[in-house]
């Protein structure tokens, strides 16, 4: 039986957010877009900085997952995009 993802969770924010602004951006950047795009309200957060656990989440992504979806670009300041859409560039 296979895997079944249940609900929107910040790496579906951090990936329509790419999908829309199309440019590299800092987890600052990335929760900020999230915000005014509305993607942030479709995450159930619990903690007062969910920008810090966006980026935990991503960092520990592309450490640990070799199919990661993303990938960081620079390093200062970080920013990070999708690796398809980094690809295209």
């Amino acid at each position: 039986m296979g895997y079944v993802k249940m609900g929107y969770d910040i790496f579906d924010l951090a990936k329509d957010t790419f999908m829309v602004v199309k440019k590299p951006l800092s987890i600052n950047e990335i929760w900020k877009a999230a915000q005014e795009l509305g993607f942030a309200e479709k995450v159930e957060t619990s903690g007062e900085t969910p920008w810090k656990t966006l980026g935990a989440r991503i960092y520990m992504d592309i450490k640990e997952n070799t199919d990661t979806d993303f990938a960081q670009v620079s390093k200062r300041p970080a920013k990070f995009y999708l690796k398809n859409l980094y690809d295209e560039n």
